[in-house]
């Protein structure tokens, strides 16, 4: 007797129904666990409102400007700043060298 011979059609009419309520995110939210005493049902959590959805979009928002900012600043640090600290640091270098090979071989 093989497996498919084993299943019963109830069995895949199950599997059907609870396919289709999978499907559908509206049943899934109003759902309720039944049997289990510990437990509460869906439906009685709260779901976020379009206020705190906005809420949460324009957390996401200041977010990526947040890091946008901080790449500009970056990029600000290696292109301008740290080419004229180096080349400060560079010039009072070379005098200072230039200064000791002057006092000691003139």
């Amino acid at each position: 007797m093989s497996i498919v011979d084993q299943l019963n059609v109830s069995d895949f009419s199950q599997v059907a129904q609870d396919a289709s309520i999978l499907a559908d995110p509206i049943s899934i939210a109003t759902m309720d666990v039944e049997g289990d005493e510990g437990y509460t049902s869906s439906s009685e959590y709260e779901y976020d409102t379009d206020d705190s959805l906005e809420h949460e979009l324009a957390l996401i928002n200041a977010q990526l400007q947040w890091e946008e900012s901080v790449s500009q600043l970056k990029l600000l640090l290696n292109i301008v700043i740290l080419p004229v600290i180096g080349k400060a640091i560079g010039r009072k270098l070379a005098g200072f060298i230039w200064r000791k090979m002057w006092d000691l071989f003139y």
